[in-house]
């Protein structure tokens, strides 16, 4: 059993969601780009100082040196510096879907004009110079690669699962290739017999389990693990999860259940699960839970979205010291949606990281 970095947390998600807000400009002006969140909807806590940012960043990776990568429509950004200042990483033709960076500091991004259309491909990039040069090295027709479908594992295994349109023949399929990109095989399928499409997928950063969701179909909704490296999966637990974070002792995993929203934990010494989040019943709120991360502190990160037509509030969770406290509030969108799809880091200063904020939330001492 491996032991991360960290001995005692580790998130899976390289999550993100779609920019429908402000655009990042490419050329940045800082003199007041980052302060201390005052905003609307916002809650400082003791453990934690919240800042609001004067760009835009999604879809985030953290690379071995600790930098945290993100995405703004079709441009790449690296943050390198405690000041948080983003640098020009690349420029691709279409938007970013989904940034993950490898253990081996590999960077792997997919881009997709619109996920939902069968008729446009999400196309897969890698680049092993640190971003100077982007290889496109697997085109996937009829589904697409989204924030939460990128995983790799330890002796670096690339997963990349299918989201996107529910029709028979698409996103179905969970594709892994072991030489960068240079050949390409299917380790997981969903059955083709219902409107369902791959959810997350995730490695265990523990034990090497690979771990797929499946949901929105009838019949096939689940979540499925392999414990020897993609060759064979077997379904673990009747749930439809959009998020996946691990410890030592735990598998979180975020819910995309309209009936009973929030987070479901599962033992890895008994194999019960109960929820620790129930957005419905203990806070009066609802919304699929998209990313969840782990602090350099040890505290848990959730992100709860809205839809359109939902009446809810979308925010961002913080599990910690004080229980479940929501602490930012997303701004909605034009249309009615809104939500964090995406949360980033620890970082190597102890920053994580939403759209328009960042949180200082270090280890403790």
């Amino acid at each position: 059993m491996r032991t991360p970095t960290n001995s005692r947390l580790f998130s899976s998600i390289t999550g993100v969601g779609l920019l429908v807000g402000a655009i990042l400009l490419l050329t940045f002006s800082f003199s007041e780009a980052i302060h201390s969140g005052a905003a609307h909807g916002v809650k400082q806590l003791p453990e934690h100082q919240i800042e609001t940012v004067g760009y835009s960043l999604q879809h985030f990776a953290t690379d071995p040196k600790g930098n945290v990568i993100g995405a703004s429509a079709s441009s790449l950004f690296r943050i390198t510096e405690k000041d948080g200042r983003p640098q020009l990483v690349h420029r691709f033709g279409e938007r970013i879907n989904s940034v993950h960076v490898m253990n081996n500091g590999a960077i792997v991004v997919a881009t997709d004009k619109d996920h939902w259309d069968p008729a446009r491909p999400s196309l897969i990039y890698i680049s092993t110079d640190e971003g100077r040069i982007f290889k496109l090295v697997k085109v996937i027709n009829g589904g697409s690669a989204l924030w939460w479908s990128i995983a790799s594992d330890e002796a670096g295994r690339l997963f990349v699962g299918e989201y996107g349109p529910r029709e028979n023949g698409h996103s179905k399929s969970v594709h892994m290739t072991a030489d960068l990109g240079l050949t390409w095989s299917i380790v997981f399928s969903a059955p083709d017999n219902d409107k369902s499409h791959i959810h997350r997928v995730a490695v265990d950063p523990y034990t090497n389990d690979v771990w797929v969701t499946v949901g929105d179909g009838v019949r096939n909704r689940g979540a499925w693990r392999s414990r020897d490296s993609g060759a064979t999966f077997t379904k673990v637990l009747d749930t439809q999860a959009t998020a996946i974070a691990f410890t030592d002792e735990h598998i979180f995993f975020g819910e995309d259940r309209r009936q009973q929203p929030g987070i479901t934990r599962l033992s890895r010494d008994t194999g019960k699960t109960r929820m620790v989040l129930d957005l419905a019943g203990d806070f009066d709120t609802a919304g699929s839970v998209y990313s969840l991360a782990f602090s350099a502190s040890g505290a848990l990160y959730a992100s709860n979205m809205k839809y359109p037509n939902d009446d809810h509030t979308s925010s961002l969770w913080r599990w910690g010291p004080q229980g479940w406290v929501a602490i930012v509030n997303a701004p909605e969108r034009p249309g009615g949606g809104a939500g964090f799809e995406s949360i980033g880091g620890p970082d190597r200063f102890g920053y994580m990281y939403v759209r328009g904020y960042r949180i200082f939330d270090p280890q403790v001492r």
